[in-house]
Order: C-alpha cells, then structure tokens, then sequence
C-alpha cells in the first residue's frame, strides 16, 4: 500500500509512524502512554483502510482522530488535532512565500 504525502509523492505504509503520532498525542496531554491502546488504535486505522491502494495522509489522520474519540480518549484527540491545525497553519505560510 502507498500513503500519498500533502505534496504528492507516494511513500510506502508504515504502521509505525501512526503508532508514533498517536503517542506524542498521549504525551502532549500528559495522559500515560498505553502500548496496548496505541496499537490498538494504529490497528483499528491499519483495518479501515485495509485493501486500498493509495491513501492520503489526511485521511490516515481523519481515521486516528475518530478511533481516539471512539475510545473516550477526547483530550487526547483535541490534541492531535490542534497538532494537525498548527502543522497546517505553518505549511500555509511557508506556501505563501
């Protein structure tokens, strides 16, 4: 499976790298890291998007926000969206020089 990145190239799925994500949320909120949930999660995303052949890496990142919600887990999900905000918002402006 490829992961379509924002610029356009194509990158092999790693599972590891929406493990890590899903992590560093845990930590910004200083909610204690599960290794069980994390996986759980990044499984549960691995699942949904199981047998397609591109996937782009916001929607990879729509599905984490809704499995972290799924899961109770809101601060933490309010996290990785404000994450995903100021990424975006900083991308903006580098675009627009």
């Amino acid at each position: 499976m490829q992961i379509i990145k924002r610029d356009g190239r194509k990158q092999k799925y790693n599972v590891s790298k929406i493990e890590k994500a899903v992590k560093k949320a845990f930590v910004a909120t200083q909610t204690p890291v599960e290794d069980e949930m994390v996986k759980e999660i990044a499984g549960a995303v691995e699942q949904t998007i199981k047998g397609e052949e591109n996937v782009t890496v916001e929607h990879i990142q729509d599905l984490v926000e809704r499995e972290l919600m799924q899961k109770g887990l809101y601060d933490v999900a309010k996290s990785y969206i404000l994450y995903r905000d100021q990424r975006a918002q900083v991308r903006k402006t580098l675009n627009n020089r």
